[in-house]
């Protein structure tokens, strides 16, 4: 065969720089693009849920085991994440467990005030979101060191929130959730720190017990996307 001779795939796709090629490219960039968009909406979605649903395990609705469901949920999601996806979506976390959770504020401050401390203590979940999404990269053998160190990322991230800027501000600690809960006696061993990182790490351990389920249900739709490929 001459060198000359178009291949299939110059055929098929025209001669780089062509109208032809070019389009034939996008083709393939935008379902990709889309799914892309599409996972960032679904990790925000759900950490914004899980925000919720670790607000509603706080005295006033007072379900002290959704406090654990929520920060397993949390943990979950960053399970697929790159950095910038997961602080974004710490932040998401933060921004809708702080907002209900400091609304007492705006009675004496106003709305403007309220909203602005609840987007900065959410900061310190998009920090915390990073740290956790590390906790994934371990090696298999390493899977149950995630609970031990989201308990411990936890309470780091409590203390530093009570303590910069100004004084820090302390306020939803997830010690705080379990006031009517059996975890409740860990406060007279190890007081409010001890207590938070029982409820991170049993969340987190809740995460990586359904992880493998997840990924198990996943693989078959992954098969399929290659096989239509």
């Amino acid at each position: 065969m001459s060198n000359h001779a178009p291949s299939q795939v110059d055929a098929a796709l025209g001669a780089p720089g062509s109208g032809v090629f070019e389009a034939r490219v996008s083709d393939v960039q935008n379902p990709v693009r889309e799914r892309g968009i599409l996972h960032a909406l679904l990790v925000t979605g759900t950490a914004a849920v899980a925000g919720l649903v670790t607000d509603v395990g706080f005295p006033g609705v007072g379900w002290w085991p959704l406090a654990i469901v929520g920060t397993g949920l949390l943990l979950l999601v960053l399970r697929r994440t790159g950095a910038v996806l997961a602080a974004w979506a710490g932040f998401a976390y933060g921004l809708v467990f702080f907002a209900p959770h400091l609304e007492w504020t705006g009675t004496y401050v106003g709305a403007g005030p309220w909203l602005a401390l609840a987007a900065l203590e959410a900061l310190f979940m998009a920090l915390l979101a990073l740290g956790l999404r590390l906790l994934w990269l371990l090696p298999g053998r390493l899977t149950w060191l995630v609970p031990v160190g989201a308990g411990g990322l936890w309470v780091a991230q409590e203390a530093l929130r009570g303590r910069v800027p100004f004084g820090g501000f302390p306020w939803g600690r997830l010690a705080f959730s379990q006031a009517d809960s059996p975890l409740l006696g860990l406060a007279s061993v190890g007081g409010a720190p001890l207590v938070t990182f029982v409820v991170a790490a049993s969340g987190a351990a809740l995460a990586a017990a359904v992880a493998p389920i997840a990924t198990a249900r996943r693989r078959p739709t992954l098969l399929r996307r290659a096989t239509a490929i």
